[in-house]
């Protein structure tokens, strides 16, 4: 009775082995891939920030710039 117990438990672990190493395997692949797509979505991020902070950079400029003229005009330079 007791070596059909032992041999059970000692039978079990092996299969069970394959099983976790495969879903640590899945599980890192899926974590590569996510990383992978983040990456991509920051840089797109980033590129989008980067284009409409220039886009205010240049409204800014272009608004101190009629800022200027106006008061040049008007004389109080």
């Amino acid at each position: 009775m007791m070596m059909d117990q032992e041999k059970r438990y000692d039978e079990r672990p092996i299969g069970l082995e394959g099983k976790v190493d495969e879903g640590f395997a899945r599980v890192d692949r899926d974590i590569r891939e996510l990383r992978s797509e983040m990456r991509s979505e920051i840089l797109t991020l980033r590129s989008e920030i980067n284009s409409r902070l220039d886009g205010m950079q240049r409204a800014h400029y272009a608004g101190v710039v009629a800022i200027v003229a106006a008061l040049i005009a008007t004389g109080a330079f």
